[in-house]
């Protein structure tokens, strides 16, 4: 089954960057909360690859 999403393109860049926002995608109609935990995670992440340099 393949699933669509509209963050597939975060694979290139990392796939715990597709993974958090693909889960937020996914869960914002029944989990509100999860979505906002799913999009800060992916943020914190984001913001450490590029304090790293990593991304």
């Amino acid at each position: 089954m393949a699933e669509s999403s509209n963050f597939a393109f975060l694979k290139e860049h990392d796939r715990v960057f597709a993974q958090f926002a693909s889960t937020a995608e996914r869960v914002y109609a029944s989990d509100p909360n999860t979505t906002l935990i799913k999009l800060r995670q992916l943020g914190r992440a984001k913001y450490l690859a590029k304090r790293c340099s990593c991304a």
